[in-house]
């Protein structure tokens, strides 16, 4: 295949077990050091890891599923404001018109009351670019993991954002993950709650139509008028 931009593609070293995410970026370091390229591949496509973790940022370990089980982004950790606007891009394409769910159980997070207004700038500037005049903004949180001074101060940041939009709090101790859902049909899994962004490696990837309904069916009970 002379089209393919490396000439050796035909040898190929497989790994068992299959190495975490932190494994592969050590071995991509060490294969750089060394002059060779750590490549994803399943053929007849080839991926540098450069490329897999472009995709991943913009289309999430879905777009891998047809070719390989995915279970996570391999993304470094960035920077906190690197890793706010990576996840922004990617809240911003679910354009919710009339609603926006978000579960996050530590969403108002008792870690945060100490930098609570700082918390409640970050929070603003991830979900005030979704937000419309009509807008109803149901949010699920645990009350056991959140703390009144960072609820109030998030709560309060979005009003004066919000333009109109309706903020709405439920409590409930039964959700982990997290989900962000527009209008009821699109969703994304993000692999961290927004405190945590920039600290950890996390996913965000996209919901298929059966799993926002599951979604929607487990917190029916909660959502209200």
């Amino acid at each position: 295949m002379t089209d393919h931009p490396y000439p050796d593609e035909e040898n190929q070293f497989i790994l068992r077990p299959s190495p975490t995410h932190q494994d592969v970026l050590r071995l991509s370091q060490a294969a750089d050091e060394l002059g060779y390229r750590l490549l994803f591949a399943r053929r007849p496509l080839s991926f540098t890891l450069e490329q897999v973790q472009s995709t991943l940022a913009d289309r999430g370990p879905s777009a891998f599923m047809r070719m390989m089980v995915a279970a996570e982004d391999i993304s470094p950790k960035a920077p906190p404001r690197d890793a706010e606007e990576f996840l922004k891009a990617r809240l911003v394409k679910l354009k919710p018109e009339h609603e926006l769910l978000i579960v996050d159980p530590y969403l108002f997070t008792y870690s945060r009351r100490h930098n609570a207004a700082e918390y409640a700038e970050t929070v603003a500037r991830l979900i005030t670019p979704l937000l419309t005049s009509s807008m109803v903004v149901r949010m699920i949180v645990s009350a056991q993991a959140s703390h009144s001074w960072v609820e109030e101060a998030v709560l309060s940041r979005l009003t004066a954002e919000s333009s109109g939009s309706r903020l709405v709090v439920a409590y409930s101790e039964d959700f982990h993950d997290r989900f962000w859902i527009a209008d009821r049909k699109r969703g994304l899994v993000v692999g961290t709650s927004l405190n945590g962004i920039g600290s950890k490696i996390f996913l965000v990837d996209e919901l298929r139509s059966s799993d926002v309904a599951s979604v929607l069916d487990a917190v029916e009970p909660l959502l209200g008028d």
